[in-house]
């Protein structure tokens, strides 16, 4: 099943050390800069949280006049750089299911604060650059056996929910626009595009989400993907590849045609452990039938190396740009070596940008 919390693995905590940063927020605002985005007069106001780290997390509240009806989570880290435009870091929340309705969300909210206070991809990163860190608090209904509705991983289920899930995709984004907005009535200046991460079930999130709004994403890792994540073709051995799976119905999902240029633009690696055996295909909340029979046919039941290999083989023939790697001697999580290389990355993408002074985010 895919994990809830993943920790780092590895002897050696993650550090990167910053030299010569500046901010051109005062040092009283830096030390309350969690906290300041609550009196920016943006929506609903915030809830503070202090987490087991010690550190300040807000909890921005549900607005459903801002097009999103659940909670997020948004850290900010004690100083924010100056020398380089700031990118929000977004990272999916991912744990376990929950029956009862007075319960989904509070486990969702603990899932969400251990994605942002603890060895998450994303809260690396967040600390690395000294980038905010959002992590929507979007809750995972237990319905059943017969239901793939893993709202953690972004399935077609979840995709096509109704009522107050509907279109979590789009939800996310409105927390986006939100929380830069909060952000930006601090006086940080913010860039349009984000970083994405995510792990096991919030790394399908964002491997299908960056499929549907590429031009939302500036760069992306995830990782400990059961050897399988959407194909950029709309049929593969002459059968049909519908979402999650692939594109062959991707003009009635998003509006429009897939727009491969844009996608190709975002740099992104995808990435697992050769002893990851961690596989979610054969769950039923996690893959219907008829998109496990279509897996197990074209990519292999069998994750290493068969299915990984032939995922990597169809992203190939259709010239897609994303970065895939398999590191040695690790499970169903990651280590310094993950973490560097996606430091790697977005150090690369931020270099891109002639606005950025790039010894600021040096990788190690």
């Amino acid at each position: 099943m895919l994990c809830g919390h993943c920790d780092v693995r590895g002897s050696k905590v993650f550090f990167f050390e910053k030299k010569n940063q500046k901010t051109s927020i005062s040092p009283a605002r830096l030390v309350a800069a969690g906290w300041l985005v609550a009196a920016a007069g943006q929506g609903a106001e915030p809830v503070r949280h202090l987490g087991d780290n010690g550190k300040p997390y807000l909890e921005v509240p549900a607005d459903p006049a801002r097009q999103f009806n659940y909670p997020y989570i948004l850290f900010t880290p004690p100083q924010l750089p100056s020398r380089c435009p700031i990118h929000l870091i977004v990272e999916p929340n991912n744990g376990p299911s929950v029956t009862a309705d007075d319960q989904q969300l509070n486990t969702a909210r603990a899932a969400a604060l251990r994605v942002a206070a603890h060895s998450s991809l994303g809260n690396e990163m967040a600390q690395h650059f000294g980038f905010p860190l959002l992590v929507p608090i979007f809750p995972r209904p237990a319905i059943g056996n017969d239901s793939d509705l893993d709202t953690y991983s972004l399935s077609r289920a979840a995709l096509f929910a109704t009522g107050k899930l509907q279109r979590i995709d789009l939800q996310l984004i409105a927390m986006i626009g939100d929380a830069q907005q909060r952000l930006r009535a601090s006086g940080v200046t913010m860039e349009p595009k984000i970083l994405m991460t995510g792990f096991s079930g919030s790394g399908l999130f964002v491997s299908r989400f960056i499929l549907l709004h590429p031009d939302e994403v500036a760069a992306a890792a995830f990782g400990g993907l059961n050897s399988f994540i959407a194909v950029p073709a709309a049929t593969w051995q002459g059968r049909a590849l519908e979402y999650p799976l692939g594109l062959a119905d991707y003009t009635s999902i998003a509006g429009h045609a897939f727009d491969k240029r844009a996608y190709d633009a975002v740099p992104q690696l995808a990435f697992q452990g050769e002893n990851d055996d961690n596989d979610a295909i054969p769950e039923d909340d996690k893959y219907s039938a008829a998109e496990r029979d279509v897996v197990w046919a074209l990519f292999g039941k069998k994750m290493f190396p068969d299915r990984w290999e032939a995922v990597q083989a169809a992203y190939k023939r259709s010239g897609s740009t994303v970065i895939f790697k398999t590191y040695s001697q690790i499970g169903h999580g990651f280590d310094q070596r993950a973490l560097g290389d996606v430091a790697v990355l977005f150090a690369a993408a931020l270099r891109d940008d002639a606005k950025c002074q790039t010894d600021t985010h040096r990788p190690p």
